[in-house]
């Protein structure tokens, strides 16, 4: 009978310890680089990446300076832009940011919204230049500073300048707020979420 007794015990004992192992095993499982909080972040941070690459270099090729100057003066918007003055879709593709945001973003599942930020009156002011819905929770936003100058020329509908010059355009949304040369200076604000 104790002999019966002690392999009962030994079993119990050796139940008892496989559960603890397993207990200790999963408590100390180690959180994998791609868990979903960690590669939501991956995720953000390379949208942030191409975004930040996008503006950078439509600022240095000059296409960012032109999307910001393809301006009907006449009708006072966007040329080919809605009701609200504002683009849904993406910039067009006569335009080198158009054709950039939608190969670099929209193609890959990124929606984004384009804002243009400048002074009126010493106040900071914001105009929308695309909207294509509300950001998610996840959304990144990077920026790029333009500089406008009185001798820019606002461009047409077939993206080629025009002999209108800042100084000349009295609808221009942006107001000249300088003296001299120097026109405004805008900052773009381009806010990235997946679809």
């Amino acid at each position: 009978m104790a002999r019966g007794q002690i392999h009962a015990l030994e079993g119990i004992l050796a139940a008892v310890l496989l559960v603890l192992s397993l207990v200790f095993a999963l408590q100390v499982s180690a959180v994998t680089p791609m868990t979903e909080s960690t590669s939501s972040q991956h995720i953000e941070n390379q949208q942030r990446a191409v975004g930040q690459g996008l503006l950078e270099a439509a600022a240095e090729d000059g296409s960012l300076k032109t999307a910001l100057l393809y301006w009907d003066n006449d009708a006072e918007t966007y040329h080919g832009s809605n009701e609200d003055h504002r683009y849904t879709s993406g910039l067009p593709d006569d335009l080198r940011l158009g054709s950039e945001l939608r190969r670099t973003i929209t193609e890959r599942g990124i929606a984004f919204n384009l804002h243009v930020n400048y002074v009126d009156d010493g106040e900071i002011s914001s105009r929308t230049l695309v909207t294509q819905g509300e950001p998610s929770d996840h959304a990144v936003t990077v920026t790029e500073t333009v500089t406008l100058f009185e001798d820019d020329t606002l461009f047409d509908s077939s993206g080629d300048p025009t002999d209108v010059t800042l100084q000349d355009a009295e609808e221009f949304y942006v107001p000249n707020e300088a003296d001299g040369a120097l026109y405004n200076v805008v900052e773009i604000e381009l806010r990235l979420w997946r679809m």
